[in-house]
This record gives structure tokens, sequence and C-alpha cells, in this order.
């Protein structure tokens, strides 16, 4: 930001379970603005991964919070737009991860780090994944919303299957603006 403020996103301790916590500091001097906390479902673990500043005048803040999919508890990914002057949400927005059938299990998604483009568009990345039978399906996972919080689209990619209780996300992501593109990394498994 101009002023040099600092939005800072991460958990914070409530009682027996942590909550997803937002701060903003004063570039000046350091004191802190306002402290925002959000809590998921039936008290359960929750926090934010990353934060950008916009110079609209917003934050976008991404996060994991845990919800409750086909009766089983996963986590999601949530996007919450604040106002940067005294930190009141705008919108938010959540993906719970893939929708399974059969004797597949969706195991909810987690997001890894945030991209927002100079005109705004948000892209999360992040993974999902599905328990089948035998092996556990991860996925790179890039959402994209608007500026207003519509859904643009979503892109998985397979990153490998596991026997044991592994994802493998979609890290990191950089947007050129003179191409309009986006370029993501992220881990993968494979055999060698």
């Amino acid at each position: 930001p101009v002023t040099g403020d600092l939005y800072v996103t991460g958990r914070g301790v409530n009682g027996t379970n942590y909550d997803w916590s937002v701060i903003k500091y004063r570039g000046v001097d350091g004191a802190k603005m306002w402290t925002k906390l959000y809590a998921g479902l039936n008290s359960f673990d929750d926090s934010g991964v990353d934060i950008s500043y916009v110079s609209s005048g917003v934050v976008y803040v991404t996060g994991n919070s845990k919800s409750i999919v086909s009766g089983i508890t996963n986590p999601s990914i949530v996007l919450r737009k604040l106002n940067s002057s005294d930190g009141s949400q705008l919108w938010a927005k959540t993906y719970t991860g893939i929708t399974a059938t059969g004797s597949v299990t969706p195991l909810g998604a987690t997001a890894s780090s945030t991209v927002v483009t100079p005109s705004e568009n948000i892209y999360v990345l992040g993974t999902t994944a599905v328990q089948t039978p035998s092996y556990i399906q991860s996925n790179h996972l890039v959402l994209k919303y608007t500026s207003s919080g519509s859904s643009s689209w979503k892109d998985l990619h397979a990153a490998g299957t596991s026997s044991g209780f592994q994802f493998f996300p979609a890290t990191k992501g950089i947007y050129d603006q003179t191409f309009q593109s986006l370029y993501v990394a992220g881990k993968k498994n494979i055999s060698m």
C-alpha cells in the first residue's frame, strides 16, 4: 500500500482451537489498526495462508477452514474480500473440493497461495483430493474469481496417487501481465 501499512494473516488461538486471523498494522509506527478473527464450523481449526492488498483499497485473503461434506469433516478453501480501512468483509467464497460419487470419498481442498492481477482477477492455488478403495488421487487446483466474487473457472491437474495421506498442491503462481498468462508451479508424485 502507498501508506506502507502491513496486512498479516495466519491463525490465532481461541481457547482449544485455532481461528483464522487478519491484522492490519500502520506502516508509520507499527500500531495495530484492526484485527479480524474468523471461526469455521464446530470450532475446528482454521488458518489464513495468503493475503494481497490491491490499489482499489481492498484486501483479498485466502485460508483454510473445516467443513462437513457428505457427513465427513474436510478442509475447505475460503477466499474473503475485505475493506482495507476497517477490515469489514465485502464477500466470502468457499470451495469444498471435488464432488465424489460411488466408492470415491471427497477429501476436501486446501489453499496454498493467491495471485491477484492488476484488473483484480483472483487465482487461488492449492490441492483437492479423493479417496478411492485403493489409493488417494491428489490434484493441483487453480480457482479463478472476479473482483465481485463470481467464480470464473477451476482447473484440476492430476498430481499423483499415493497409498498414504499426501496432498501435492499447486504451490506458487506468477501472473504475466504482458501475455495475460498465469504460470503455476507445484509438487507432483512420480515414480523413477
